[in-house]
């Protein structure tokens, strides 16, 4: 792997980052598992997101793709980062990373 995609939520991959993995062909990695939708009653599950998520990026020329499962609900944000942590050490030639501009009160 030498470039990696961070999508926070099903879709952002998608909706921000679409021309970054159509030309750069990352690995992608969707960081939290959406629970909230669910829990709010919405009749959306997880796994339908993950089928969106899927055939969305099959549509952007088929990249590997990992689900990570971090609930959206209540994320741990310590092992997330620690996860992140073992992402960069075991893939010393990553040269590029793809993710979200922080934002205040955002993930």
């Amino acid at each position: 792997m030498n470039s990696l995609f961070l999508a926070p939520h099903h879709d952002d991959e998608t909706l921000w980052g679409s021309w970054t993995i159509l030309r750069h062909q990352p690995h992608v990695i969707v960081c939290l598992r959406s629970d909230l939708q669910e829990k709010r009653g919405t009749g959306i599950t997880n796994a339908q997101r993950v089928t969106e998520t899927s055939r969305a990026l099959w549509w952007l020329g088929d990249p590997t793709v990992e689900f990570w499962q971090f609930s959206d609900a209540d994320p741990d944000w310590n092992a997330l980062d620690w996860k992140l942590t073992e992402v960069y050490d075991k893939n010393p030639d990553l040269k590029c990373v793809f993710c979200p501009a922080y934002e205040e009160d955002g993930h």
